[in-house]
């Protein structure tokens, strides 16, 4: 059975799928989508075009959420 999440502190995907879904079969594995350089409440974070702060949005905060919502951990931690 897969299972998903669209965890409330990260914002709504735009488009019919969710951020974070599991599909079991012998071992977990775990699907994360949709990232998007926005706040938890759908604002752009940073000033427009600024891409750096818009990548942060994506691979620091809203990643350790959607992992988060599994258990998951990275290698090596």
């Amino acid at each position: 059975m897969i299972r998903r999440w669209n965890p409330p502190s990260v914002a709504a995907p735009s488009g019919q799928y969710s951020h974070v879904a599991t599909v079991p079969a012998g071992h977990e594995l775990v699907f994360v989508s949709g990232q998007l350089g926005l706040r938890p409440d759908g604002t752009l974070a940073g000033p427009d075009g600024d891409f750096p702060a818009h990548s942060l949005m994506v691979v620091t905060p809203e990643f350790a959420v959607e992992i988060e919502v599994v258990a998951a951990v990275p290698i090596g931690r």
